[in-house]
């Protein structure tokens, strides 16, 4: 993602939350705190690190849609970030 950045290129992330919610105590805690899924903070958190980034999450549903939606809306603290980098970032992107 840095280097894409640095290149000025998009990256373009195929099924961002492929991953196990449960092996990433950071982003449960994040989205516990906040009242979010862990999705939707792997997402911001996507969407906080990559400058030009297009996430194209697995959406089979409009209840996705909208859950992946709700993510944008979500402010990262300055603390969260450095949290999710040390976890390997939401999905280890």
């Amino acid at each position: 993602m840095d280097r894409s950045g640095e290149l000025g290129a998009a990256f373009v992330p195929f099924f961002p939350l492929s991953f196990d919610p449960d092996a990433l105590p950071g982003p449960a805690a994040i989205a516990a705190d906040r009242g979010a899924t862990v999705g939707q903070i792997a997402l911001a958190w996507l969407l906080h690190r990559a400058t030009a980034a297009v996430p194209i999450p697995d959406t089979t549903s409009l209840g996705h849609l909208e859950e992946h939606l709700a993510a944008l809306e979500i402010e990262l603290s300055e603390r969260e970030p450095a949290v999710l980098d040390r976890r390997g970032g939401a999905a280890a992107a």
